[in-house]
């Protein structure tokens, strides 16, 4: 994990020396944040000869965090294509890492309650986003608003690996699956100044792993609700 997690880190410098190099017209960013990952109640499906579904299986809350790397458009570069849209619109690369464990319990199955071993669950995620934003409090000094509702949406690409107990494969048994997911969040920034943001947002992120376990295959699904408080801060302001 710490070495996707190297990957997904390096990619985000990358856009960030790609940022370097574009037409100074638009408004690059930077940010981090930390949050809460509260993860809803789950299906585990084991797939041998005789499939099994646990259902309403129990997941660990788990601390989030991320970085971002990105920037709002303005008329003079992109104002031909998207028109009086423009001041609104931006793009990102989100990177972001948690931990929904699931823990030793009992659950109910098709095959009545059955006892699930616990998942040491870890997931980094890469995703390239659209973001729309509303100025509100605009004047001189803020022309984009000092106050901005904004959302933002893509395709998350995962990696996320576990370990088992003794349920799906030898004690201490691995696996891992990268796939592809989809994130979305809501949220609002406040400038403190003309190049510092700090910002608060809800993010759900959908993801669908399998691990090939040496007993068979493994399906789950992620539903992560986020909750995110960090800050930006604005290049060229």
């Amino acid at each position: 994990m710490i070495r996707v997690m190297r990957r997904l880190i390096a990619a985000s410098a990358l856009a960030s020396v790609l940022a370097s190099t574009a037409p100074a017209h638009a408004e690059w960013w930077a940010g981090l944040y930390l949050g809460l990952a509260v993860t809803s109640n789950t299906e585990v499906t084991f797939h041998t000869r005789r499939p099994r579904t646990w259902e309403g299986v129990e997941v660990d809350n788990s601390f989030v965090w991320g970085g971002r790397v990105g920037y709002w458009l303005e008329r003079g570069v992109f104002g031909d294509m998207f028109g009086d849209l423009t001041p609104f619109l931006g793009f990102d690369v989100d990177i972001s890492y948690f931990r929904p464990r699931i823990p030793t319990q009992t659950a109910s199955s098709d095959e009545g309650p059955r006892r699930l071993g616990a998942m040491d669950l870890a997931v980094g995620t890469f995703t390239p986003e659209l973001i729309a934003r509303y100025p509100l409090m605009v004047d001189n000094e803020y022309p984009s608003g000092r106050l901005q509702p904004y959302v933002a949406f893509g395709p998350t690409i995962f990696y996320s690996s576990t370990g088992d107990s003794t349920t799906f494969g030898p004690r201490g048994s691995s696996e891992s699956d990268v796939g592809v997911g989809v994130s979305v969040r809501p949220g609002i920034a406040w400038h403190v100044s003309e190049s510092v943001a700090i910002f608060a947002e809800y993010r759900f992120v959908h993801l669908s792993p399998t691990f090939d376990f040496p007993r068979g295959p493994v399906d789950l699904s992620i539903n992560s609700h986020q909750f995110n408080f960090g800050a930006t801060y604005h290049f060229g302001k």
